[in-house]
């Protein structure tokens, strides 16, 4: 199934605008896929949107699991390391001159959004619902 017909409600509307602008990231480099001309200049602002993610809403995250004790906190907390270390690896090779091939980046997005929105931020965002966060 296409990540566009998933549902990424993970339960909490609080972290629903952070999944959301992953979406739009990731309809904006399918998009440049189909047009190279655009490529660069998505792949340069979706980077950016991957770092204000990775600095921001994965720390919010982290911080309402801690807060409210989520028993998955250490292995939620991993997958965001790795999910951290991609995003280094892109950023390091913008830093030196280079791309990471838009479709290496949609692959990551996609692998994202089925391997930890759908199932690991909806698990926590029922407990953290069932604990009172909305």
């Amino acid at each position: 199934m296409p990540v566009c017909e998933m549902n990424s409600s993970v339960g909490t509307e609080i972290y629903e605008g952070n999944h959301s602008k992953l979406f739009k990231m990731l309809h904006i480099l399918d998009t440049a896929l189909n047009n190279p001309a655009t490529e660069t200049a998505a792949l340069d602002s979706v980077i950016d949107g991957l770092i204000d993610y990775m600095q921001n809403g994965l720390r919010g995250e982290e911080e309402a699991m801690d807060a409210y004790a989520y028993p998955g906190f250490a292995e939620h907390k991993r997958e965001h390391d790795a999910f951290r270390s991609e995003v280094g690896s892109f950023l390091a090779l913008v830093q030196f001159g280079s791309m990471p091939p838009a479709s290496t980046v949609v692959e990551f997005l996609e692998d994202w959004f089925v391997t930890h929105i759908i199932k690991a931020d909806r698990e926590y965002g029922l407990f953290l619902a069932k604990n009172g966060l909305e």
